[in-house]
């Protein structure tokens, strides 16, 4: 996750069993410039895709202990989260999957660090259509 004043950006690297690549997508996300709130909308961001790809099982892993914390727990009592972890919530009851959440340190992704650092420079178009996996190779 990258945050500036203007907002933040995120990445989500999806890998296969082998540990090789298969999916990279970075988001944006202007207004936004609390890391909490940044840490779950990554965490919501990568539910719904992954949702959407009907994938068996899950590893989400977060840099941010708390978000991850709360996500394992189903906790949306927080008054400043509690939207977005609500909304992850609804995702994951309409979904078939099991999706586990591990805290890591932030070092331990560059991947997705690097997709996020990108995502940032990129306009809402290009976001669409840029090539993370290539890019990552």
């Amino acid at each position: 996750m990258y945050l500036l004043s203007s907002g933040c950006s995120s990445g989500l690297v999806i890998r296969g069993a082998d540990g090789h690549v298969a999916l990279a997508v970075g988001f944006q996300h202007s207004g936004i410039t609390d890391p909490y709130l940044a840490e779950l909308l990554a965490a919501r961001d990568a539910i719904s895709l992954l949702v959407s790809k009907s994938l068996p099982r899950v590893i989400i892993e977060g840099d941010s202990e708390v978000a991850v914390r709360q996500l394992r727990q189903g906790d949306s009592s927080d008054s400043l989260g509690g939207p977005v972890l609500r909304n992850c919530f609804l995702l994951l009851a309409s979904a078939s999957v099991s999706l586990e959440f591990r805290a890591m340190p932030r070092t331990a992704n560059r991947a997705a660090h690097r997709v996020a650092q990108k995502a940032l420079l990129l306009s809402p178009l290009e976001l669409c259509s840029f090539d993370f996996v290539g890019w990552l190779h």
